[in-house]
């Protein structure tokens, strides 16, 4: 049994455990398996959540605070855009009186997560400091796992607003969160986001010694299609330079990650910018043919997706 079918199982238990329990247990236990859920599965979460609000109307205020708490922090998990803050006020303004530092830390992120996609950044970058003013770090249960992501968050605020000094400290600052959390993989992420606000300084030679080193990194430890995600980034970057020899050298690279083992690790969704990439090369150095067959696996790849709903992501990296 896959795990994704391990999941889906468990969440059709909860969502019946949540219906027939009744009562302080009953909804405690629930919470406790929407905490769960939101954090394997936030889509199954979202739904449980909804099934337990739907048929508890008599729970308390606590626990349906708590419920709607964890059900907008797995709606941010799974990328679900937020339209409204009315849910989150209520929820802000609640833990505001009666929740702990770890509560409001939480509830002030996701206030800012609301705004970040309703795309008001003073709001959102106000409501991420204050998250990041609860968490006490000289605790030894510190959660530095959120902190990196506000810190994250804030940084990504700060490109968008295209002040790429900001973002430089915000990232770094995220990374030393996310080692002293043991996410060595959240930690390689911003260390390579960092690139980004290198780029918009203009300082391409800076771009390519970060990719470099974040993707040798992400192969070193075990994370091959981050590599190659990272090295693919470097060839985006040389071609739109025109320096057609680096560009196939990082080609090269880029194909020893992805094929590694003899396995193709390329995620579907990947494919096109990989298609993108090689006709794009050829077409620099002339060689026409070539660069007819990679455009055209391109055109077919992006009509199957079509055809099946795929969301395709943009060609390229931003750099």
């Amino acid at each position: 049994m896959n795990n994704r079918l391990a999941i889906y199982i468990l969440s059709v238990v909860a969502i019946a455990l949540g219906v027939v329990s009744c009562g302080r247990t009953g909804i405690s236990k629930s919470v406790v398996m929407a905490d769960s859920l939101s954090q394997s599965d936030p889509v199954a979460a979202m739904a449980f959540i909804d099934s337990i609000t739907a048929r508890n109307e008599n729970m308390s205020t606590d626990s349906r605070m708590r419920l709607g708490l964890l059900r907008t922090k797995a709606q941010n998990s799974a990328g679900v855009m937020f339209t409204s803050d009315s849910v989150m006020r209520n929820i802000v303004e609640y833990y505001e009186s009666e929740g702990d530092a770890d509560d409001r830390m939480l509830a002030y992120y996701l206030m800012g997560s609301v705004y970040r996609d309703l795309g008001d950044s003073p709001l959102a970058l106000q409501y991420f400091n204050k998250a990041a003013e609860q968490a006490d770090t000289t605790s030894a249960d510190c959660d530095y796992r959120l902190l990196c992501r506000i810190h994250g968050q804030v940084a990504n605020l700060f490109l968008k607003q295209e002040i790429p000094y900001y973002a430089l400290k915000e990232f770094a600052i995220a990374e030393r969160y996310a080692m002293t959390a043991g996410d060595t993989l959240s930690a390689l992420v911003f260390h390579e986001q960092r690139a980004n606000a290198y780029y918009l300084l203009n300082m391409p030679d800076s771009v390519k010694a970060v990719r470099e080193r974040v993707a040798a990194l992400y192969s070193q430890y075990g994370y091959s299609a981050h590599a190659a995600l990272a090295v693919g980034a470097l060839v985006h970057q040389m071609l739109r330079c025109e320096n057609y020899s680096a560009a196939k050298e990082y080609m090269d690279i880029y194909d020893r990650y992805v094929f590694a083992g003899g396995k193709d690790k390329m995620a579907g969704e990947g494919r096109d910018v990989y298609y993108s990439y090689k006709g794009g090369y050829y077409l620099g150095i002339n060689k026409v043919d070539s660069a007819e067959y990679f455009f055209s696996q391109r055109s077919e790849l992006l009509v199957k997706f079509q055809q099946y709903g795929e969301c395709m992501p943009r060609v390229g990296s931003p750099l």
